[in-house]
This record gives C-alpha cells, sequence and structure tokens, in this order.
C-alpha cells in the first residue's frame, strides 16, 4: 500500500513540475528576497503593534513609554522592508514579463498598499499623539488610562487581515 502511495506522488508531483521552466539563479535571489522581506515587513508590523497595545494595557506609564519608544523604532525598521519587498516584486513581474494589470497582481498590490496606508495613515499619527501625551505628563497615571490602546491592536489585526488575503491572493491568482 505504501508503494502504491508513494509511487502516485511521486508521479503527481512530477506531472505538476513538469512544465515549470528552470529559474535563473538571479531571478530566484531576487523572489527570495522579494518574499523574505514582504514577510518580515508585515511579520515586523504586526508583532510590534499587536506588543504595543498589549503592553499599554498591563504598563506603568514609564514601561509604556519604553514600549513605545521601541515600537516607534521597530516600524521604522520594518515598514521599509515591506516597502521594498513590494518594489521586488515589481521587478519580478518585469522580468517575468506579467501585465502589470493583471487581476490578481493588482489586487495583491492593493492589499499591501492598503496594510502601508494602515500603517502610516492610522498607527504612526496615533503614535505620535501618544508619546507627545506620555512624555508630557510625565508620571501621571491617569493619561496612561485616557490612552485607547484599541488603536494598535486594530491596526494589527487589520494588518493580518492583509496579510492573509495577500498570501491567497499570491497562491490561487484569480483571473
Amino acid at each position: 500500500m505504501w508503494q502504491n502511495e508513494h509511487l502516485l506522488n511521486e508521479h503527481l508531483l512530477s506531472a505538476a513540475w513538469e512544465d515549470v521552466p528552470a529559474m535563473p539563479l538571479a531571478l530566484s535571489i531576487l523572489l527570495t528576497l522579494h518574499i523574505l522581506l514582504v514577510t518580515l515587513g508585515y511579520g515586523g508590523l504586526i508583532v510590534a503593534n499587536a506588543w504595543l497595545a498589549m503592553s499599554l494595557r498591563s504598563s506603568e506609564q514609564a514601561t509604556a513609554l519604553v514600549t513605545l519608544r521601541t515600537a516607534i523604532n521597530v516600524f521604522r525598521s520594518f515598514g521599509p522592508m515591506l516597502g521594498i519587498g513590494m518594489l521586488l516584486g515589481f521587478a519580478i513581474a518585469g522580468w517575468l514579463h506579467v501585465a502589470l494589470t493583471s487581476a490578481w497582481l493588482i489586487a495583491a498590490y492593493a492589499l499591501i498598499f492598503c496594510a502601508m496606508l494602515l500603517q502610516g495613515m492610522v498607527a504612526v499619527p496615533w503614535n505620535v499623539r501618544t508619546l507627545r501625551t506620555l512624555e508630557s505628563t510625565g508620571a501621571n497615571a491617569t493619561s496612561l488610562a485616557a490612552i485607547d490602546a484599541r488603536v494598535p491592536a486594530a491596526v494589527a489585526w487589520g494588518l493580518t487581515g492583509t496579510l492573509v488575503l495577500l498570501v491567497l491572493v499570491m497562491v490561487w491568482r484569480p483571473a
């Protein structure tokens, strides 16, 4: 029985990869960098937003201030990774002569663009306002209670949702 399943799997795998042309090394490297940078960019932004939301719910003001400053530095690292990964995707599409008007490609880049807008238009202004609040109030515990920790949590969930949809679009590539 096992041998038959093994032969069937081997046949299916060989049939699946029969029509796939060999990929040049440079394209393989570019594709790997694209996947790594987009995944790291998304992952870093999601984790930092979630960490910030959890920290603000259960921290003292001094800890919250350090966490927020650290998260802002993390955002400054992982946001550009996502952007560079997106640009590498355009380079790959050009190399493979994929029409930039393909529905799946437009959907994929729209999702990444929405994620970048969510981070840039919601999270960044919130981070700046919150940092100013925490720095200006000193050790006043009431300012921490006034901070809405739902914003970074909502951003983390929004980024997670766009990442899941992005993976689905990239795997299924709708026409």
